[in-house]
């Protein structure tokens, strides 16, 4: 028949004797199960947890997977994993506490030949930021290899691809490399370099035959230079070399001239003297000659003359007393012949020769020449003519150089 409680057993003197157990009692027991088996899951974290869609919650402050690893999969076209920060700290930090090894804070990687391991993005305003900042402390800043591309890649779309800055004595940018160290492609300037006191770009090679820094154009027409330099001043230098100079085409100039010390104050004054100029490939040679008892001298000629030139003339000076000296022979097998002068008298003689080498055969000065089309109507020196400076052939590269200036001035003001 029904009973209020469930039936138990007592063994008393070797006998089991029934035993009831109200309602209250059972429900007394259960509410107390249950507020303990409650209390045992609070005094534990609760586990991370997220269903597709649903945000990833973290049970406490500190999450301590002891020696484990936590692994967030998912099969995602989008975000993996996003942490928000809506305050003015940092939304994520990786840090490795171990003080040896080479252990990393952060690691990314796409096995995706389009993809990116890592990628940062800036999306203020115009400021200080960076989509990336590096800090190195004793260390390299930013360490990029790469096997079959590029290490390092800048791209800018209005202002520089890459920038390299040293406060310490050291090179703002260094490339080390079997091929090209440092390679730069530019519309407007594959490599442009900004300094305050020392060389924007600076070219140094050890080898016997190498070169400590290299211009090529690719173009066979127009005014274009594999190596231009420009001045802003009429005292500084465009270009200037401490050492040989070697030209092996023609070399074109408004105005040549040596600078040397002054011999008779070398310490405070510049003694300067003009080329020579003249609308031929113009050889010039001179020497003094002493006649004999006849009054006559022969002049010889070094052996490679007459390979090297042709169209002679001639000029003498007698000196001491006037003479009617002559040319009694002309050039001929590397020798010519003076008459006309007293015994023993020496001759002032100069000799002049065209060059008929192989390259000067080949490379005749034109003397008179029509600017090339995008040249015509300006100058090379518009000032002296009387010309605004903006009609000069120039100009346009000089603006360049100017707005370089600059901002170079603006990128060197940058903390």
């Amino acid at each position: 028949m029904p009973v209020d409680a469930t039936e138990s057993t007592e063994t008393t003197a070797g006998r089991e004797i029934p035993m009831r157990r109200s309602r209250r009692s059972l429900l007394t027991a259960a509410v107390g199960g249950v507020a303990a088996s409650i209390a045992a899951f609070a005094a534990r974290p609760e586990r991370a947890r997220g269903a597709a869609g649903d945000p990833l919650l973290i049970g406490s402050a500190l999450n301590n997977a002891g020696t484990q690893n936590t692994v967030l999969t998912t099969s995602s076209t989008v975000v993996a994993f996003e942490l928000l920060q809506n305050g003015a700290g940092t939304a994520l930090m990786g840090y490795v506490t171990p003080a040896t090894g080479t252990t990393r804070g952060v690691y990314g990687r796409s096995d995706s030949p389009n993809g990116d391991g890592v990628q940062a993005r800036n999306a203020g305003a115009g400021g200080s930021g960076a989509a990336i900042r590096a800090f190195g402390g004793n260390n390299t800043g930013v360490d990029a290899s790469s096997e079959n591309s590029r290490a390092v890649y800048g791209a800018s779309t209005y202002y520089i691809g890459v920038e390299g800055r040293s406060e310490a004595a050291q090179p703002g940018v260094y490339g080390s490399s079997n091929g090209q160290g440092v390679y730069g492609a530019g519309t407007t300037a594959g490599v442009y370099g900004i300094t305050g006191t020392g060389e924007g770009v600076e070219g140094f090679s050890n080898g016997v035959s190498g070169h400590g820094l290299v211009g090529s154009i690719g173009t066979n027409s127009g005014t274009a230079a594999g190596v231009y330099g420009g001045s802003a001043g009429t005292s500084s230098y465009a270009g200037y070399f401490a050492g040989h100079v070697h030209v092996t085409g023609t070399l074109s100039k408004g105005g040549g001239s040596f600078r040397i010390d002054h011999p008779l104050d070398p310490a405070n004054r510049i003694l300067q003297h003009s080329f020579v100029e003249s609308p031929e490939m113009l050889n010039i040679y001179d020497g003094v000659a002493t006649t004999d008892g006849n009054g006559e001298a022969t002049v010889s000629l070094p052996a490679w003359f007459m390979a090297l030139n042709r169209d002679f003339r001639y000029g003498l000076t007698p000196i001491g007393e006037f003479a009617p000296v002559y040319v009694k022979s002309k050039v001929a097998d590397g020798r010519f012949t003076i008459a006309g002068a007293a015994p023993g008298q020496e001759v002032s003689w100069q000799l002049t020769g065209i060059r008929q080498d192989a390259w000067a055969n080949a490379n005749r000065i034109e003397v008179e020449l029509d600017k090339v089309a995008d040249q015509r109507g300006q100058y090379l020196h518009p000032v002296e003519h009387g010309q605004a400076r903006s009609r000069g052939v120039d100009y346009p590269m000089q603006q360049r150089l100017e707005a370089g200036h600059e901002k170079a001035m603006a990128a060197l003001s940058r903390p």
